[in-house]
């Protein structure tokens, strides 16, 4: 906050303007309103007819049914909102390296899990007392969370090495050498950990970062390639993968390819619980529960066969569960994300090719986080929101003095000039 400056404002307004909304729907939720206004909001008649027989009688209550929960949600939005803050301060080669750190998070991640695999399903590598015991969950309490990281390192993998081709000196051959053995390693980890959006995710990412690879490459640069050398490196890559995935699946290591064979995709919870999740929206609509509030409001609406001791913590559809929560303005502020998206994806071809890349590799993280969100939660876990901000960041327009290489060339041309002036 001290080194922001007026500029990196008005540089991001979107970005901004956006973020600033959601903080303001968050707290429009907790601000107390007469028992004439509340009282007349969709679903909360339960409360009211509470009220009556305990006696308690009208009362100043906020627009969210469960304002605890309200204010966590409030909270965790302090994490996101200061990487954005931070990250709009970037020069492109800054925001290139923050992302290529992610890379060293995602490897971390897939090496604790591999432990996990090794070790006692309810013993000390898991990190949090309700997780996947197990399961191949890495640094997070759920495998679909894992899996959207590891998927993740395929744009990330992508710009790292783009900027080691940069370089004049960085043999191409070792650089795809490079890339076969982080995808080959990052798909491994997919295998097994059994998240099969994870499975979605990761072949989607990978088709993207390869288009991107190709939209981003210079003309010239592709022709100068060895194309007998490219097909025999991308054609060993494949070999491998096909001895990956069989010897997977032969040694019953590939998890994922398991629960996609077996009847657990129709007996899915999340599947089952989808109607009663839709009558809740239908019920508190247009203004929402109150956003957080999903777990103790369904809570109203589980009938008797689908209480177990296994409890619904979110709709696993954030999508759906935004709306019923936020109503109709959390609706508006999804369009808005949306149309930023869209809008960046229409310039892109208008960008450079190391700014093309770096708004791409964003647009990439943006479309995985939405892919996820339609079957768990993602972007509520913290690492995974941090993630988003990031590629959103990547998103922002391109400016003269985005990469310190940039200025330090118009540096020198003015200096030329004025020495050829003198």
């Amino acid at each position: 906050m001290l080194t922001l400056k007026r500029e990196h404002l008005t540089e991001n307004w979107a970005i901004i303007a956006w973020s600033a909304a959601i903080l303001i729907l968050v707290i429009s939720h907790l601000v107390p309103l007469p028992p004439q206004i509340w009282q007349i909001l969709p679903g909360r008649q339960i409360i009211v007819e509470i009220d009556e027989v305990t006696g308690i009688g009208p009362v100043w209550r906020p627009l969210s049914m469960a304002p605890e929960w309200t204010w966590n949600a409030l909270w965790s939005l302090a994490t996101p909102l200061a990487v954005i803050l931070f990250a709009i301060q970037l020069s492109a080669r800054e925001l290139r390296l923050a992302l290529t750190s992610v890379g060293l998070v995602v490897v971390l991640s897939a090496i604790l899990a591999v432990a996990q695999l090794a070790s006692d399903p309810k013993g000390p590598l898991y990190l949090y007392a309700v997780t996947n015991n197990g399961s191949a969950v890495g640094l997070f309490a759920n495998r679909n969370h894992q899996a959207l990281l590891l998927a993740a390192g395929f744009p990330v993998l992508g710009l790292w090495l783009a900027q080691l081709g940069a370089r004049r000196r960085t043999n191409a051959f070792l650089i795809r050498v490079a890339w076969i053995c982080g995808a080959l390693f990052i798909i491994a980890s997919l295998l097994v950990n059994g998240s099969r959006s994870g499975l979605v995710m990761g072949i989607c990412a990978a088709v993207m970062t390869w288009a991107l690879s190709l939209f981003s490459a210079h003309p010239v640069e592709q022709r100068a390639q060895d194309r007998i050398m490219r097909w025999l490196t991308w054609g060993g890559g494949g070999i491998l993968l096909v001895f990956l995935i069989a010897s997977a699946v032969s040694s019953d290591r590939a998890v994922v390819f398991s629960r996609l064979m077996n009847s657990e995709l129709v007996d899915d919870a999340r599947i089952r619980n989808l109607p009663a999740t839709v009558e809740m929206l239908r019920d508190v609509f247009p203004w929402g529960s109150g956003i957080g509030s999903f777990q103790p409001v369904f809570q109203i609406y589980e009938g008797d066969a689908m209480i177990s001791p296994v409890y619904m913590n979110h709709a696993h559809n954030d999508w759906l569960e935004a709306i019923a929560t936020g109503g109709i303005p959390a609706a508006l502020l999804l369009i808005a994300l949306l149309v930023i998206v869209v809008f960046q994806v229409f310039t892109l071809a208008r960008r450079n090719g190391s700014d093309r890349l770096l708004c791409g590799t964003g647009l990439i993280l943006l479309l995985l986080c939405t892919i996820g969100s339609l079957s768990d939660y993602p972007v509520r876990v913290p690492a995974i929101a941090v993630l988003m901000a990031l590629g959103l960041v990547c998103l922002r327009p391109p400016r003269l003095q985005s990469d310190g290489a940039t200025v330090q060339v118009v540096t020198q041309l003015n200096r030329r000039k004025h020495s050829y002036a003198a």
